[in-house]
């Protein structure tokens, strides 16, 4: 389960407007910068943006990932089912207010 201080930063990030929602992709910055909502968990636990790709994340130990690698998913505590459910929310058009109720009310994230 996910610490609940990094949860509720989490939470606030999607709810604070701060970040525009993109689809298929963790991060990108063409044509304008968004975000997935697992790229914004990426953002508020400091993973830098890889410097060769507009799509990734440079991963300690893994290089850079355009996927959450199952040992980030482990250190922020939950599971690739559940990370797999939260990008197919974001892809199929729920917004991040959607998504943060429903992490907000998940049990298991």
């Amino acid at each position: 389960m996910m610490d609940k201080e990094l949860k509720k930063k989490w939470i606030d990030a999607l709810r604070s407007g701060k970040y525009i929602q993109g689809k298929n992709r963790l991060h990108t910055s063409c044509p304008e910068e968004s975000f997935c909502c697992l790229g914004v968990l990426c953002e508020i636990v400091g993973v830098p943006k890889a410097k060769t790709s507009m799509f990734a994340y440079a991963f300690e130990d893994v290089g850079f990932a355009t996927m959450l690698p199952s040992k980030f998913l482990a250190h922020v505590g939950f599971t690739e089912d559940i990370a797999e459910e939260l990008a197919e929310a974001n892809d199929s058009g729920k917004t991040f207010l959607d998504i943060a109720d429903m992490i907000e009310t998940d049990k298991d994230i």
